[in-house]
């Protein structure tokens, strides 16, 4: 939603610790979906954590099952990390 580019990183944590992340830059007014299942693969026990700078972003959590039969979406306010 900002006019300036933002440099992303996604990085992954499940059950057993931290996981990969993964950096890129993302233009102004577009959009960029990542798969979890290609950075975690095997695992339903993920949590995401969005770092930007130079940018604001805004990170939507939408899952899917399987048989693509059913899928949920939240949104909710941004938080501040310390």
């Amino acid at each position: 939603p900002d006019t300036i580019t933002a440099d992303v990183t996604v990085g992954f944590i499940t059950g057993s610790g931290p996981g990969p992340s993964v950096d890129f830059t993302l233009p102004p007014g577009t959009r960029r979906s990542i798969r979890a299942n290609d950075f975690v693969p095997g695992t339903w026990d993920v949590a995401s954590r969005v770092k930007s700078t130079g940018g604001t972003v805004v990170a939507e959590h939408a899952i899917y099952t399987p048989s693509h039969l059913t899928g949920d979406a939240t949104a909710g306010p941004g938080t501040a990390l310390a």
